[in-house]
């Protein structure tokens, strides 16, 4: 298990499995802990990489088999039921119609009856509904997980996406804002996705919190810097706007035109 957390590492895919094969082939104590580190370690690989060739999905299938033996061996033990419904999400994502999201749903549900206060179950639940394309069921899910615990932010931030998935854009706004103050940390990604809604809406005071948020994930990137300059401007901070625009070409000299060009039109010189 240790040489495959090692090549897990090193991005060594081929060896983190081979060795994990190795640790899971024996029938000792530990055992348990081994699968679950395997099927974590596979569906961590499959967040940043796709699972579509049939050898990847075989290795996906041996780590399933693994985790229907702890299924067995710990009855009642909602764990291995979550791995399971998250591995046949992950076979299941491309194909809305794909059994595998069905199976899905019947381990997330099976685990649901184990413990109906985990919250990640109705992330689960709600995610096989997504692959399914039922935006319905799956918005019904994360509700559930916000009336479970209101104070978790990553539970607004899912019913958001979803809302903004099936045109409630209000809505979704609402609630990736409350996710935000409840402590959700959200991605470069998350922000541009958020940007490019309010650059429609032509709503710059959230462009603004939007672009800081931005410039303090990615400080090395000029151009959310002079997005944040612009933000600034058009809400009639001029000062920071200012400052800013030479924020944005001490970043990145090839700006520096762009910028002097920006100061001089809002009526300040360089």
């Amino acid at each position: 298990t240790t040489h495959a957390i090692v090549a897990g590492w090193s991005n060594d895919f081929n060896g983190a499995v081979e060795n994990y094969k190795k640790a899971t082939a024996y029938d000792v104590a530990g055992r348990y802990e081994y699968r679950n580190r395997f099927a974590q370690y596979l569906l961590d690989y499959s967040v940043d990489n796709e699972v579509k060739t049939t050898e990847i999905q075989e290795i996906y299938k041996y780590a399933m088999q693994l985790e229907e033996k702890n299924v067995t061996e710990n009855p009642q033990d909602y764990l291995p039921e979550l791995y399971l419904s998250r591995f046949n999400i992950v076979l299941g994502k491309l194909d809305p119609k794909s059994p595998y999201n069905d199976i899905a749903l019947q381990h997330s549900l099976k685990a649901l009856t184990y413990s109906e206060t985990f919250v990640r179950t109705y992330y689960e639940i709600a995610q096989a509904y997504l692959n399914k394309k039922d935006y319905v069921n799956a918005t019904a899910q994360f509700e559930k997980a916000i009336q479970l615990n209101p104070d978790v932010g990553i539970s607004y931030w899912y019913l958001g996406a979803v809302q903004m998935q099936t045109g409630q854009v209000d809505e979704a706004l609402t609630n990736m804002t409350t996710a935000i103050k409840k402590g959700y940390v959200i991605s470069e990604n998350d922000y541009l996705n958020l940007a490019n809604v309010y650059v429609k809406r032509n709503d710059f005071v959230s462009l603004v919190s939007v672009y800081e948020g931005l410039v303090k994930v990615a400080p090395a990137n000029a151009q959310y810097m002079a997005s944040l300059a612009v933000a600034y401007a058009r809400v009639g901070r001029i000062d920071d706007a200012v400052a800013a625009a030479h924020r944005t070409a001490e970043i990145d000299v090839n700006f520096l035109s762009e910028a002097r060009s920006f100061v001089e039109q809002l009526g300040r010189t360089w």
